[in-house]
């Protein structure tokens, strides 16, 4: 038994020795195991601050060379610009010498004027705008239709945006309507499309005057300037008729719907033509009304707007069914020094009625027939221009005669007059091929010359005798 214990209990001190030397093992293995977690830990905390470090190197890279490229943008941006006022200042060197080449070669002057997005082109759902203006004093026209995929561009001797103003416009006309004070025929007039604001260029509105109505205050007020200065004395007389059917319509007659109707039939009015005269082209029989005044003038005005024949179709509600003409004849009887003479000069201020597609307008009837006029004659306004073009290289016939349009205004259109265009143009793809035929009709204008306008002077003695001749003739035009 006693051998059994000692034996028992030396097996008990083995295991124990045992269990001590495998806990002491794992004890120095778990040690191993914290070093080397620990370690592992720093190494990872390392690798977090240098991937920490590595990401806000990428950022501050990638931040400077954003930097580097907004930079170089910017520079571009404005080098851009630079060059662009540089060709600008350019364009307007060349418009300065064009302008003085226009008064010796008397070409005509040609100003484009493109409005504003119209409510019914929005609906057409061709309503992209296709009439580019970056480039000053140029107009061009994109157009994406499958038979013709291309820009057409041209130059002009003034170009305004949609959104210039009637007096930023004005400011560009009143030099050329001063010099009819001076003794210089001046022809302005509005060409284009039906509906691409011809009436609101020349007319405005009531609140924003157009051409028509700054003329008439700038040159009363130039007059009053020269009067009361002592230089001259003025005579003028105003003019308003219409075109409609190749007809010639006096717009100042006033009919008296109270004037009782006579028992016997009486003969219609003469028949209005155009005639040549001493002083040019007139129209015999046309009502010449004196005035003195803006105010004068605008009751007239507004009586010949209220005859003149309008109507309404899908394009324009109030489209001008006729050639508008308002024409002020200036008589100034001038003193400089010693000096005395007399000058007669007529300014013409024309609203043309819109050319028209039928494919959009939908005419007919007696709009249909107003339609077919209104077009002949703006063609053969178009075959006056041509033709004037190839007179320059030795051509001889102009076809002034084809339509009353022309014949009135041979005299503006032979070199005896400053002659200035407005073509007017909508901005959107929809009118797009109109707009083209505009603006090439206006640059061959721009490119005909008329020859250099000359004072239309008389010395005082003439000018004398040739009233007293009237006088006793009956011929004086007033009425």
């Amino acid at each position: 038994r006693q051998e059994m214990n000692r034996a028992i209990g030396a097996n008990s001190d083995r295991v124990q020795a045992e269990t001590d030397a495998k806990l002491e093992a794992v004890q120095s293995e778990n040690e191993s195991l914290k070093q080397v977690e620990a370690k592992l830990t720093r190494e990872l905390d390392l690798a977090k601050e240098a991937l920490v470090e590595l990401r806000a190197a990428c950022d501050l890279t990638r931040v400077a060379e954003l930097e580097r490229k907004a930079a170089q943008v910017d520079f571009l941006q404005a080098e851009a610009e630079r060059l662009r006022e540089k060709a600008n200042g350019e364009a307007r060197k060349r418009r300065a010498l064009h302008n003085q080449l226009v008064d010796l070669q008397g070409n005509i002057r040609v100003y484009c004027r493109v409005r504003p997005v119209l409510e019914h082109e929005r609906k057409s759902g061709q309503a992209g705008v296709v009439v580019d203006l970056e480039d000053e004093g140029e107009v061009a026209l994109r157009q994406s239709h499958a038979s013709r995929d291309q820009e057409d561009r041209f130059e002009f001797d003034q170009v305004f945006a949609p959104e210039s103003s009637q007096a930023q416009v004005f400011e560009q006309v009143e030099p050329l309507a001063l010099s009819a004070l001076d003794g210089y025929n001046v022809c302005i007039f509005a060409y284009g499309q039906t509906g691409s604001g011809k009436t609101y260029t020349m007319d405005g509105s009531s609140a924003d005057r157009g051409v028509t109505h700054r003329t008439f205050e700038t040159l009363f007020s130039g007059i009053e300037e020269r009067q009361k200065a002592g230089l001259a004395t003025y005579t003028v007389e105003l003019s308003v008729l219409e075109i409609y059917n190749e007809t010639i319509r006096d717009l100042l007659v006033v009919e008296d719907s109270n004037k009782p109707r006579p028992l016997v039939s009486t003969p219609k009015p003469k028949k209005l033509e155009v005639r040549q005269g001493e002083h040019g082209l007139h129209v015999p029989g046309l009502t010449h009304e004196r005035v003195s005044c803006v105010g004068d003038v605008e009751g007239l005005m507004q009586r010949g707007t209220q005859n003149r024949t309008v109507g309404a179709h899908n394009v324009n509600l109030h489209s001008s069914r006729s050639h508008l003409v308002v024409t002020v004849s200036l008589v100034a009887d001038h003193v400089h020094g010693a000096k005395r003479f007399t000058t007669r000069s007529k300014l013409h201020l024309i609203d043309l009625a819109g050319s028209e597609r039928l494919d959009k307008t939908n005419a007919a009837g007696a709009m249909l027939q107003e339609a077919k006029a209104i077009n002949k004659s703006l063609s053969a306004l178009g075959n006056v221009i041509k033709a004037l073009g190839k007179q320059q290289q030795g051509g001889q016939h102009v076809p002034f005669r084809d339509s009353k349009l022309t014949f009135l205004l041979q005299d503006s259109l032979s070199g005896s007059s400053k002659v200035l265009m407005f073509v007017n143009i909508s901005p959107v793809e929809w009118n797009a091929p109109e707009s083209l035929c505009s603006l090439t009709f206006a640059a061959r204008c721009r490119k005909t010359a008329l020859g250099a306008a000359k004072k239309n002077t008389e010395s005082a003695q003439v000018a004398a005798l040739k009233r007293q001749i009237e006088d006793m003739q009956g011929g004086s035009r007033r009425r």
